[in-house]
């Protein structure tokens, strides 16, 4: 894969055919994140899981929506610490899309207060990720992610539900 400088906060990356058929239904994902670093690390991340994945990539959620509503992707990565809006702002105007609302959304954020958490698995988020501390355990984690039944995404959530307190999402491998 070609490694393109970041000209703007938009930025896409094609990846061509993956050797793991229990992704098939994840074809595109969005990701949300200021952090170059962190957008380069799951780029990275999930061309070595996937090579046929289409990664779309915004720095910030005020680019969001109208991308979101030209590709409507399979699956959003929303990060939370967003420099201009928080993360739960655009988890809220998601979710108030007639369209977008049905878009799994996965936060992945570094945040991991039990009040970050539950806010935004009620507010609409189907998957609460902490940032992993290396990469090896981010793409073990995302490999986790995209097998889970994103076809059915309201099933994801009680999964993480314990003792009627949300729990951030746990790879037990």
């Amino acid at each position: 894969m070609v490694q393109r400088p970041l000209k703007s906060t938009i930025d896409r990356f094609d990846f061509p055919d993956p050797n793991c058929p229990t992704m098939q239904t994840i074809q595109r994902i969005f990701l949300v994140e200021d952090d170059i670093d962190d957008r380069e690390l799951f780029t990275k991340a999930l061309a070595e899981i996937s090579d046929t994945i289409e990664l779309t990539c915004v720095g910030e959620c005020v680019d969001m929506l109208p991308l979101l509503e030209e590709l409507v992707p399979d699956l959003v990565f929303l990060d939370l610490q967003l420099p201009k809006r928080h993360g739960r702002d655009c988890l809220a105007d998601i979710q108030a899309h007639p369209v977008l609302q049905a878009i799994p959304l996965v936060i992945i954020t570094s945040l991991h207060a039990p009040q970050d958490i539950t806010a935004c698995l009620t507010g609409g988020a189907k998957l609460f990720f902490q940032k992993p501390a290396n990469y090896r355990e981010l793409v073990r984690h995302l490999r986790t992610i995209l097998r889970l039944s994103w076809d059915h995404p309201g099933s994801v959530p009680p999964m993480y539900l314990q003792d009627g307190v949300f729990r951030p999402f746990h790879d037990p491998a």
